[in-house]
């Protein structure tokens, strides 16, 4: 996706037309569009909810090609992703619940929630943990290697006895991504916050202290219950789901002193060193967090993420599938918007660019009726599995390949697009 520095200056000075010309053309550009976009939203939401499982998981992907899918694999890593995948598309139909209050989709939203509750495991700290994490030795920056055997072969990296729980597929906590339980975190606040309904508020209590759990004093959270590493993943959904708390529960466990503290790491670590793997997720969490304090410096911080985006990746050529990194885009086109600065020429490059890459990612999914895909000019494939998966999105032109994770990106970046 990179390009050099003036291929990337002639690409803004195409954006700049385009978002020009909308604002000219605002109803014929933008209300069209906005139409699509909902029915594409909805019809791949429904998508997911007619792949649910007698288990409450979801149908997780089909390779037209071979004819079948892959689903949780065999290896911890692949029964890692799946559930993170499961757990996102979650998220994303939450998110999608909470923006529309469709019934079709409220109670095996629910089903899903209780899925991912039941393959929780119970975590902690104890008091020697907690005094040994106050001096800050996790954040050493030497001898890390040497720091976390010695924890684990004392049993001070957790408690599996703990108050607080942590999503995991395999019945071990060196599966327990602190990334899935963010995200199944999120799923569960966005479905109270649409529906009222309680019934999992000591799940979402369990969860948020398992996130707690992995959070290194100081600093961000754990990947994993047996590791002191953190990640750009596990760092930007944690954020995410802490200001969605926050958010919803002004009052609640989470302090705003707490979450300020959050709030200046994450800020502080990526604006030295940029990352796309954290880039959406933490664009979000930053958007959510202005919207709740109005603090411009999460404006701020989102705008010089965008910048940087738009620096350095291409404009989509409706190839690959860019619906998670245009989640990040929409949430900071969202939240320039609503910090007034709309009238600068770097939103109207943004506002351009995120709608030119959401037609593209809509051209990437699959209609209804579709019995035929044709990845290569003179070629196509023909698959009876097509039907079944209308609303889903392709992961690129040339791909015949749809799965969970992708379609909840699109769902979750067109919503971003309503906040807007």
């Amino acid at each position: 996706m990179a390009m050099g520095g003036k291929a990337s200056s002639r690409a803004l000075r195409v954006l700049r037309k385009a978002a020009a010309l909308c604002a000219v053309t605002a109803v014929a550009c933008v209300g069209p569009a906005l139409a699509d976009d909902l029915a594409a939203q909805r019809a791949a939401a429904h998508q997911l909810v007619r792949g649910q499982l007698p288990s409450g998981l979801l149908d997780y992907d089909m390779d037209f090609l071979a004819g079948t899918g892959f689903g949780s694999g065999t290896t911890t890593s692949e029964k890692r992703a799946f559930i993170a995948r499961q757990a996102s598309a979650a998220y994303g139909l939450a998110k999608y619940y909470e923006q529309t209050r469709d019934d079709a989709v409220r109670e095996p939203l629910a089903k899903l929630i209780e899925a991912l509750g039941e393959l929780s495991l119970p975590i902690g700290k104890s008091t020697t943990q907690r005094l040994i994490e106050s001096t800050r030795v996790l954040s050493l920056p030497v001898f890390r290697a040497r720091i976390r055997d010695t924890l684990d072969a004392r049993g001070l990296l957790y408690d599996a006895g703990g108050e607080g729980a942590l999503v995991s597929y395999e019945r071990g906590y060196a599966a327990a991504w602190g990334g899935t339980t963010a995200m199944a975190l999120l799923a569960e606040l966005h479905y109270f916050r649409a529906s009222g309904d309680a019934r999992f508020a000591p799940l979402r209590e369990r969860w948020r202290i398992g996130l707690e759990t992995l959070r290194v004093p100081g600093a961000g959270f754990r990947d994993y219950p047996d590791q002191i590493e953190e990640g750009p993943y596990t760092n930007g959904e944690a954020w995410l789901a802490f200001a969605v708390y926050v958010d919803t529960f002004p009052r609640g466990a989470v302090s705003l002193e707490d979450m300020r503290r959050i709030d200046d790491h994450m800020i502080q670590t990526y604006s030295s060193v940029f990352s796309n793997a954290f880039f959406h997720w933490g664009a979000m969490a930053a958007s959510r967090r202005f919207a709740t304090s109005r603090d411009q410096r999460f404006a701020d911080f989102v705008e010089t993420q965008a910048q940087k985006v738009l620096e350095t990746a291409a404009p989509t050529s409706a190839v690959n599938n860019t619906c998670p990194f245009l989640e990040g885009l929409a949430a900071s086109a969202a939240t320039m918007a609503s910090a007034g600065r709309r009238e600068t020429e770097f939103y109207s490059t943004l506002h351009a660019r995120v709608r030119a890459e959401m037609d593209s990612n809509n051209s990437l999914q699959l209609p209804p009726g579709l019995d035929r895909l044709a990845p290569a000019r003179d070629a196509y494939l023909s698959s009876p599995h097509l039907a079944d998966y209308a609303g889903a999105y392709l992961f690129g032109r040339s791909t015949a390949y749809v799965r969970i994770d992708m379609t909840h990106h699109c769902i979750s970046a067109i919503a971003e697009m309503q906040r807007g």
